[in-house]
């Protein structure tokens, strides 16, 4: 996202996002924290809305020589179910997402998507309209994830030094009267792919 210009109260963005879950609720800690600190200062919509909201409760952590405090946050179960049962941006994916993008560019003043690869039908065609369109002297911006938007968050979370699969697919087995549960591998992609249960690549 682009920060130089964009220090302005009347100035908005548009999030549009694949995702249900994932990608709004963390775009909308994100921007929250950008808030907080004084790294942005404008009107940001995120499409679908973040279902995330803040308990009662903090919890102050120390990070370093800075005290911060930080919010328990819980998702609301019933309107999460809602959302992930509306089609907001009705069409051939990702397309759909590109021509929402750019029916809102009159309305904000910079618009993102953002979609992973998934072997979308009109993913091509999405770039390019992205490419040509422009309206008011605006284009829309693709924030595209190769894997997933998962990964990118996977990455931050502890060093990795070896490379991921399309899918790497895990289950678990619990044991009979009991509630203790192993993870195990499907080895998907591979000649050990668990028949039945591997995703060969899907997902």
């Amino acid at each position: 996202m682009r920060s130089t210009d964009t220090k302005q109260t009347h100035y908005s963005m548009l999030l549009i996002c694949e995702g249900t879950h994932t990608e709004p609720n963390f775009l909308a800690l994100m921007i929250e924290d950008f808030k907080e600190t004084g790294i942005i200062d404008f009107a940001t919509t995120i499409k679908p809305k973040p279902t995330i909201s803040p308990s009662d409760d903090v919890l102050d952590l120390n990070r370093g020589k800075e005290k911060r405090k930080k919010r328990l946050l819980k998702n609301t179960t019933q309107e999460q179910q809602e959302i992930e049962n509306t089609d907001f941006f009705p069409g051939e994916q990702p397309l759909n997402w590109v021509k929402g993008g750019i029916d809102n560019l009159k309305v904000y003043d910079e618009v993102w998507v953002f979609f992973d690869k998934d072997g979308h039908p009109k993913a091509k065609e999405a770039f390019e309209m992205a490419r040509i369109t422009e309206i008011d002297g605006k284009k829309i911006n693709i924030a595209f994830s190769s894997r997933c938007f998962e990964y990118y968050l996977l990455l931050h979370f502890e060093p990795l030094y070896r490379a991921f699969e399309k899918s790497e697919c895990n289950g678990k087995n619990y044991s009979k009267g009991e509630r203790k549960s192993k993870t195990v591998s499907y080895y998907c992609m591979t000649d050990r792919a668990v028949e039945g249960k591997a995703c060969n690549g899907d997902v």
